[in-house]
């Protein structure tokens, strides 16, 4: 048999075993009252983010990356997927980060993505949506900032 043959079987069956094994994810279910999730690949919701905080419904928890600022200030960044539209997210973002006590205080489009900064008292949150084509999904990165 033709080596390159071989070779060429052995790539594509062995990206059809990675495809089969690797991308099952749980879904985490997300509405407006709800703040916890389930783990979902390893990544657990951080259960002490603020009930206020409005996340997405409906979601895959992709990311969890947390930090402590020398100053005291604490960043949660969420990575959200999606298979609703962008416009769909920074629609419901924009209305829910309006809501009293929420205040909007930046909307602003920069090289094309709409970027969301909210206010209420000691938390700020701050949301983009970008398309990721290639996996059919949008991603929302949601960084919590708390003081």
């Amino acid at each position: 048999m033709n080596t390159k043959i071989l070779l060429g079987v052995l790539v594509v069956g062995a990206g059809v075993l990675v495809f089969s094994f690797g991308g099952n994810k749980e879904e985490v279910i997300q509405n407006e009252e709800a703040t916890s999730a389930e783990v979902v690949n390893g990544v657990t919701f951080p259960d002490d983010i603020p009930e206020s905080v409005p996340i997405y419904p409906e979601t895959f928890l992709s990311n969890v990356r947390e930090d402590v600022a020398e100053d005291g200030v604490r960043n949660i960044t969420l990575s959200l997927e999606t298979s609703d539209s962008v416009a769909d997210i920074n629609t419901w973002y924009r209305g829910a980060l309006s809501q009293d006590p929420w205040v909007v205080t930046s909307d602003r489009n920069v090289g094309g993505y709409i970027l969301l900064k909210a206010e209420n008292e000691n938390i700020v949150v701050f949301t983009q949506a970008a398309s990721h084509t290639d996996r059919g999904v949008q991603v929302i990165t949601q960084r919590i900032q708390i003081k």
